[in-house]
């Protein structure tokens, strides 16, 4: 199948459509099969009559999927979403998906011959199905789904008409999710059946295993569930060619009947939601900042302000991932039984043969130094997949459907590696920031930056890994790397650390502020965007500058303020020694997975949303009242770490090559005039553990030494540096108590830890 089939025009409408739409603004989604008089009825609901139809080439610029109609609090969108001329599959999915996501209420549409139809019930049910797990990766709930029946067949007026219209609508409603359950079940056995067929070691059937055990998670989520019901009789008075609308009608013992209406409670219902939702959203906009480390001001609030502006996930941003995810997810294309079954045949089939490549590809990706070596393993990538699909002439079709999911899963698996959002701390990506912040030495961060370049030379060696792999990145990666986020959370944790610290001194805390302030971070962050840069966009390194030196103002309040009970030294009789010393244990592990396992061609079955962009706790509260909180779905499953082996869909490459452990030994000796009267161990330690630490000062002989080792739980490079501040004095009289205070405060403090 031609992804193209699936409109760009109909994408990139939706998505400068949700883009002009205010967020005070609720959007109702009338959706349903084509030629059912949707747009003549919402001009009867509206009473308004310039509501257009789909016919007006004008809305949406010729595109047949959607036209719209913006009021007061109101965005009004005519959707088509169910089976439309010439239909596919996806093009459903995609079109049933965007309503979910960006609709508060959907108006749907079917007919009453379809609510009895078996085979409208089964299409439906997998459309939904499909359409309510992708929209949940992004959002909290589903939307408020008001059913429309359309040409009602039972007009009689009797008191059992009511009940009757009662009972189709919640058997249309059981038979629906009856058909998502058997579908869902009876994939999850074949799924489990291969796995165990396919699996080549314990550790991979129990990666298959695992990853079939988690299809059923959520699926309760994704069941088709109906907030009311409206009968639509429809009719045209043949003398003044005038369009009437009847509604059901009933009362407590009275018999049903069909009355000309304008439909007002359904109209009181939108009204009440566009109502919840400017109130929710005026909430959201008068934020109530917290302070941060104690601190109250202007400062802390404009650097929260530039936080919740850079978590912020635009819907124009979720309609594009939605579209990716439909274009290459082979599973929105194929659901008969047989078919998937082939599907997962070849999938395997594929994987194998490609897997030798893959690990030439691993052993070769840091010795690619220019494009022609590149392109010679892409060649031969490329070699390999082509004379498989020779092989099967038959099911062609079908096997380019699977490439063009490998495609999009190791897009996916680049995203993922390459992420910066918070709470992950395992990719490239945040890997290097951390060594820019927490350890700042020129060496550590050309070590990280290297490994970056290597991965993505490994991933451009994919013979896949053409244009359009790279237009899925890009939108992939506006959402999946959160610089700013993720430079606050970092620099949170300097700030958490300094706080922990005994600086005894006004001058040495004085000091550090010092250093701190003049940190040169941004031309790091440069150094590391550089290999990124094709994929990124909307990254401006002024404003991320503007943003470090807030951070650095507001760490400087907070020390100069923990200052204030400190030690002051001003006497020429004092000054202070540093000794830095740094150890590093580098990690040449491969976290990527270039090819899918087995267990990654179910990822398009089960809901991987995890919500890493949180709403600020005002939006938390009410998010029950109105789904306006959005997510972008980065690491679906914990991908990286020793566990993730047997917890993800790509293969995982590990090339671990760690020294075990690595000792510093700092030792000093000052003129036999002065005296070391005091000390300031300082400590910066990630990804490992420290032992065997050990020291001793006598008047001017000072020794320090510990042993950092390899973090077993972390396959990241271990990295220390220790600062030790001496206090010397010129030997006036007073110094020599404090020293031997201060040397028993040591003793007693390393006999307690160590």
């Amino acid at each position: 199948m031609n992804n193209n089939s699936i409109s760009e025009d109909l994408k990139t409408n939706l998505c400068d459509m949700v883009g002009r739409v205010p967020k005070t603004h609720s959007i109702v989604v009338s959706t349903g099969k084509q030629s059912r008089g949707k747009s003549t009825f919402l001009q009867n609901l509206f009473q308004d009559f310039t509501i257009p139809s789909k016919s007006y080439q004008n809305i949406s610029r010729g595109t047949v999927g959607f036209t719209v109609k913006q009021y007061e609090n109101l965005v009004l969108v005519d959707m088509e979403g169910l089976e439309s001329f010439n239909s596919d599959p996806r093009r459903d999915i995609f079109n049933l998906c965007s309503t979910f996501t960006i609709a508060d209420i959907v108006l749907l549409h079917i007919s009453h011959d379809d609510l009895e139809n078996r085979d409208f019930i089964n299409s439906f049910a997998f459309r939904f199905l499909q359409s309510a797990k992708t929209c949940l990766k992004y959002k909290e709930k589903l939307p408020q789904i008001i059913l429309l029946i359309r040409d009602p067949r039972w007009v009689n007026k009797n008191k059992e008409t009511s009940n009757d219209y009662d009972n189709l609508v919640e058997n249309f409603r059981g038979n629906v999710n009856d058909a998502i359950i058997r579908m869902f079940m009876r994939f999850s056995d074949l799924f489990r059946d291969e796995a165990l067929n396919n699996s080549v070691s314990e550790e991979e059937k129990k990666e298959n295993i695992n990853a079939v055990n988690m299809m059923n998670n959520g699926l309760s989520m994704c069941y088709f569930l109906i907030s009311c019901y409206y009968c639509v009789y429809f009719n045209i008075d043949i003398e003044t060619q005038k369009t009437h609308y009847y509604e059901l009608k009933h009362l407590v013992g009275q018999p049903s009947y069909f009355e000309d209406s304008n439909f007002p409670s359904l109209f009181n219902i939108i009204t009440e939601t566009c109502y919840k939702k400017k109130q929710i959203q005026g909430l959201c906009d008068h934020k109530n900042y917290q302070p941060l480390f104690g601190i109250d001001s202007e400062l802390v609030y404009s650097i929260q302000r530039i936080l919740d502006y850079s978590s912020e996930v635009c819907l124009s941003h979720i309609i594009e991932h939605i579209h990716i995810d439909v274009a290459h997810n082979i599973f929105f294309k194929y659901f008969d039984e047989n078919l998937v079954l082939r599907t997962v045949e070849y999938f395997n089939k594929l994987r194998r043969g490609i897997e030798k490549i893959s690990e030439e590809i691993i052993e070769a990706g840091s010795k690619c130094t220019n494009e022609l070596s590149i392109l010679k393993i892409r060649n031969k990538h490329q070699d390999k997949i082509g004379r498989l699909l020779e092989k099967e002439t038959k099911d062609r079709e079908l096997m380019i459907d699977i490439i063009s999911y490998f495609k999009y899963l190791s897009a996916l698996s680049f995203a993922n590696c390459f992420s910066l959002v918070k709470g992950v701390k395992n990719s490239y990506s945040f890997q290097t920031l951390e060594s820019i912040f927490m350890f700042g030495t020129k060496d550590i961060t050309s070590h990280q930056i290297s490994k970056m370049k290597d991965s993505i030379t490994r991933f451009r060696c994919l013979f896949y890994f053409d244009d359009e792999f790279e237009e899925i990145l890009k939108i992939l990666m506006k959402d999946y790397f959160k610089l700013n986020e993720s430079i606050f959370s970092l620099y949170k944790t300097i700030i958490e650390n300094t706080l922990q610290e005994d600086y005894r001194y006004y001058d040495v805390l004085s000091k550090q502020v010092s250093l701190y302030q003049q940190a040169d971070y941004i031309s790091n962050i440069e150094k590391m965007l550089e290999p990124l840069s094709p994929y990124l966009s909307g990254i401006h390194l002024p404003e991320t500058q503007d943003f470090i030196e807030k951070l650095k103002d507001l760490h400087s309040v907070i020390l100069l303020e923990k200052g204030k009970d400190l030690i002051i030294h001003a006497g020429k009789n004092i000054r202070f020694k540093e000794l830095t010393e740094t150890a590093t244990l580098y990690s040449f592990t491969v976290i990527e997975r270039l090819i899918p396992s087995f267990s990654g061609l179910i990822i398009g079955v089960i809901s991987t949303a995890t919500r890493t962009v949180i709403p600020n706790a005002v939006a938390a509260t009410i998010s029950t009242a109105a789904s306006t909180a959005f997510w972008i779905p980065v690491i679906g499953w914990g991908i990286f770490g020793v566990t993730a082996v047997t917890s993800v869909g790509w293969i995982l490459y590990s090339m671990l090559k760690k020294n075990d452990s690595k000792k510093i030994s700092i030792k000093h000796q000052i003129p036999n005039e002065h005296y070391i009267i005091d000390l300031i161990i300082l400590k910066d330690c990630s990804n490992g553990v420290l032992s065997h630490e050990f020291y001793e000062f006598k008047k001017q002989k000072f020794n320090y030494e510990v042993t950092i080792s390899n973090d077993r739980c972390s396959r990241n490079s271990a990295f220390l540096k220790v600062k030790c501040i001496l206090v010397i004095s010129d030997g006036s009289a007073g110094l020599t108590e404090l020293s031997e205070r201060t040397k028993r405060e040591y003793e007693a403090k390393y006999q307690s830890n160590y």
